[in-house]
């Protein structure tokens, strides 16, 4: 279907039915509608492939991810606040999942790169990528954001540093001087830059009321190997010994730096008789407040959908002015309370 065919069926010129349909020119309102009827009636598509031939857009958006847990997941609220942000500019989004092995291919990725069908790209490679893929995204001069990397600029992070502050402050300001910051090691590959920041801010809210810092580390297989195997209870057993360990000097708080410590010293205070929140407090970060098995986990959430909102936002300005370099946000996080923190017994 072609605009010379629906200005045949409308009484009008080719021009008017550009018009009426890109709402442009001065046409009357009854035409343009009528216009528009006809089209749709009509089945009228628009032809893509010369609009960005035309116009050098294509009015897409790609969000390019990996094949590996823990180095590129996107939750559930930023992939809400990317794609409500670009609905409301008028553009749609496309995904592409680059295995490991691709994304290092000197081969595949300048040829997908050169390729792609978008005005930009938001990346969602946390950690691990190769350093060429920044390199490889100037060449081909493809507006690019990174979103949750530590980058000093093109980059929309949550502020980890902080949310471990607002979680430790939290528990100072319920009277707890006995708090802790427990942890499983990051495994192989797991180099994630809040594995430092959120520590960091907990460490800072101790030194500044005056505390001495008390960090646990629970030597764990890596993350995606414990997701792989969810009928081993390692984590637990690991977090059971420490507190069986710990009986004559265990502290009255911890702040966790994600849902599995946190429910995993839930469980493993419930098996030892402990009461949660009354013998112990529990505050993790996380992605939303989880009530898993009954219990809502006092949690500092991190801010998904703004910063997939900001992501799009400084993604459109560097399609503007690709060279451009915008420097980085770190947008912070909101303490909820919930059923595991309350003053220290006694």
């Amino acid at each position: 279907m072609t605009l010379k065919q629906i200005a045949e069926a409308a009484g009008v010129s080719a021009r008017a039915v550009s018009y009426a349909l890109n709402d442009g020119g001065s046409l009357a309102l009854e035409t343009r509608q009528r216009v528009k009827a006809i089209a749709d009636r009509l089945g009228y598509r628009r032809n893509m492939a010369a609009f960005a031939t035309r116009t050098g857009r294509t009015n897409a958006v790609d969000l390019l991810m990996g094949l590996t847990r823990g180095i590129s997941r996107i939750p559930y609220t930023l992939l809400e606040g990317v794609h409500d942000a670009l609905e409301s500019c008028g553009l749609r989004l496309l995904l592409s999942r680059v295995s490991a092995e691709r994304l290092r291919s000197p081969e595949f990725m300048p040829r997908f790169l050169k390729e792609t069908l978008a005005d930009g790209m938001l990346v969602n490679y946390t950690h691990g990528y190769p350093e060429s893929l920044p390199e490889w995204l100037q060449q081909y001069r493809i507006p690019a954001v990174w979103i949750n990397t530590d980058l000093p600029h093109d980059a929309v992070n949550p502020d980890d540093k902080a949310a471990g502050r607002l979680a430790t402050q939290h528990l100072l300001q319920l009277g707890h001087r006995r708090v802790a910051y427990l942890a499983f090691t990051p495994g192989e590959g797991e180099q994630h830059h809040c594995f430092r920041d959120r520590p960091a801010g907990y460490r800072d809210a101790c030194a500044g009321a005056g505390l001495e810092p008390v960090e646990i580390r629970l030597e764990s297989r890596p993350f995606w190997r414990v997701m792989r195997d969810p009928l081993n209870n390692e984590q637990l057993r690991l977090v059971l010994d420490y507190l069986r360990s710990a009986r004559g000097s265990r502290p009255t708080a911890f702040v966790t730096p994600g849902t599995r410590e946190a429910y995993s010293l839930i469980h493993a205070a419930a098996r030892l008789g402990f009461s949660v929140p009354g013998d112990l407090s529990v505050v993790t970060v996380g992605d939303t407040l989880q009530a898993q098995i009954g219990v809502s986990v006092t949690t500092v959430e991190l801010p998904w959908a703004e910063i997939g909102r900001e992501a799009v936002a400084m993604l459109l300005r560097k399609i503007e002015v690709p060279r451009k370099r915008l420097p980085a946000l770190r947008l912070e996080g909101r303490l909820t309370q919930a059923m595991t923190t309350a003053p220290p017994a006694g």
